[in-house]
């Protein structure tokens, strides 16, 4: 997947942290509409890319809980925790009932054009490591 924006966001789809899809009958949790990350002004100006995998729970409202972003780059936490935070989601339907949805993981990825072949770039930060977000000094 390459990226040739000059400062743009990719978001991934969702999938489960441990990898199960679970029973076909049943309706997996899928955002309304994709998050949508600014991409930090920091990171802009340094011409730093980045990706985040954002962990979270979906209630049964569709809303998201317990955010936890962890990102190749402190700069992309808030963004990362703030564009989730904003998404509403379809529920997991378990049994035609709405049920929470734990270990949800949303990747995002942040390019900016810095004269490197976008696939170059996306190759890089799949290969780079993620450290956990505490605190969002930096934005």
């Amino acid at each position: 997947m390459s990226s040739a924006c000059a400062r743009g966001v990719r978001a991934g789809i969702c999938r489960d942290a441990r990898g199960g899809a679970g029973r076909p009958e049943d309706r997996e949790t899928q955002p309304i509409a994709p998050p949508t990350p600014s991409y930090p002004m920091l990171a802009a100006y340094m011409k730093v890319s980045g990706r985040c995998d954002v962990h979270f729970n979906v209630d049964a409202g569709g809303l998201t809980k317990d955010i936890q972003p962890v990102c190749t780059h402190q700069v992309f936490c808030k963004s990362a925790r703030d564009a989730v935070g904003a998404v509403t989601f379809e529920p997991k339907m378990e049994g035609g009932r709405k049920v929470e949805r734990r270990n949800v993981v949303y990747p995002l990825w942040y390019t900016v054009d810095n004269g490197m072949d976008p696939d170059n770039v996306n190759a890089w930060l799949a290969a780079e490591e993620l450290i956990a977000c505490s605190g969002y000094p930096i934005s």
